[in-house]
């Protein structure tokens, strides 16, 4: 009798013990990772922080996404010239005093260290293994459409955290809404009414210019136009006789000093029988914080101001000004005057 008395008390004392050990385990937090893995657009796997709070942003339209997703405050470093964007340092003053570090092809490591980055963000695949053979986390970004737009600002925002992937999703929607008002009112358009459209990579080349397979292309096509020189990909030099025999009925000059280009092409005797120039309908691209018109994040207001441009008639309840403010409000945090949505829409410089 003792004998099983004695066993049953050594049951249950083990029972106990085995109950303190579990309580004593649930008391312990499991380990909380340290890093996470994020895969960019040549297929790299990154690893990164969990939590990201140095960036080194060396691509020009990337340092406008980081911005559109709420996380310039994060920005140690960028390309260098960035500052030089106007309007980039008058939505983000902090912009006018950031350090460049980086050209297309070199990278100044030594002053890029001492900001200890969690990750640099490039379009240039030198600057990328440059950067990677340095020790240092590399997230390669690029695009040429607006699906590779929507997939760069995606891993952008995976890479930032925080509320990013949030405001991604905002601005997919907006940017769709636009596509599609754009497509549904154009799509009808017979092929023979399409006016051709020649887009000039800047003004310090006019004779650079884009074609097809990029996203200048694809938004010429929506906004109901079609390419005045039939020459696949971007940033294609022609010739002159190339030009006058494509007899383009609209001419918009693109990235830097687009507005002294629109100039030079209205002054020119060579390019005077054209038929844009004969119309006037010669313009300069908007340009806020970046250029809408390539890789970047105000493609959402390039598609209706290109749409409006070609078919007014077509978009007559469509304010750009409005949609400029709007824009600028939801997505940079900034409240715009009438005025300076203006300015950008004419690519003119912010008022000092």
């Amino acid at each position: 009798m003792k004998k099983r008395v004695i066993s049953i008390l050594m049951v249950l004392i083990v029972l106990i013990l085995a109950g303190c050990s579990k309580k004593e385990d649930a008391s312990v937090p499991s380990a909380v990772p340290e890093t996470r893995v994020v895969i960019d657009q040549m297929g790299t796997e990154v690893t990164l922080p969990v939590n990201v709070e140095k960036v080194a942003n060396f691509w020009f339209a990337n340092n406008q996404i980081q911005l559109l997703l709420g996380a310039a405050d994060k920005l140690v470093a960028t390309i260098n010239g960035m500052p030089n964007y106007a309007w980039y340092c008058k939505v983000y003053p902090r912009m006018a005093t950031m350090p460049e570090l980086a050209d297309s092809k070199n990278v100044n490591l030594e002053e890029l260290y001492k900001l200890e980055p969690d990750v640099v963000l490039t379009s240039s695949a030198g600057l990328a293994e440059i950067c990677r053979n340095a020790g240092l986390a590399v997230v390669y970004i690029m695009f040429q459409d607006f699906d590779g737009l929507k997939e760069t600002i995606r891993i952008d925002a995976e890479v930032f955290g925080g509320d990013a992937p949030a405001r991604a999703d905002r601005f997919f929607k907006y940017l769709d809404k636009n596509i599609s008002l754009v497509a549904e009112r154009t799509k009808d358009i017979p092929i023979e009414d399409r006016p051709t459209v020649m887009h000039i990579v800047n003004g310090t080349n006019l004779l650079k210019i884009d074609g097809t397979d990029c996203i200048i292309n694809e938004w010429i096509k929506l906004a109901g136009g079609r390419n005045g020189l039939d020459i696949e990909g971007n940033m294609k030099v022609v010739t002159i006789e190339e030009i006058l025999k494509a007899d383009p009925e609209y001419i918009i000059v693109g990235g830097g000093l687009k507005t002294e280009g629109k100039k030079k092409i209205m002054a020119d005797p060579a390019w005077a029988n054209l038929t844009a120039v004969k119309t006037g309908k010669v313009f300069s691209n908007p340009q806020g914080v970046f250029h809408w018109d390539r890789y970047s994040s105000e493609e959402a207001l390039q598609v209706i101001w290109a749409a409006k441009l070609l078919h007014p008639d077509l978009f007559k309840d469509v304010d750009i000004v409005k949609e400029t403010k709007y824009f600028y409000k939801e997505f940079f945090d900034y409240e715009l005057s009438d005025e300076d949505a203006q300015r950008i829409i004419d690519a003119g410089e912010p008022e000092l």
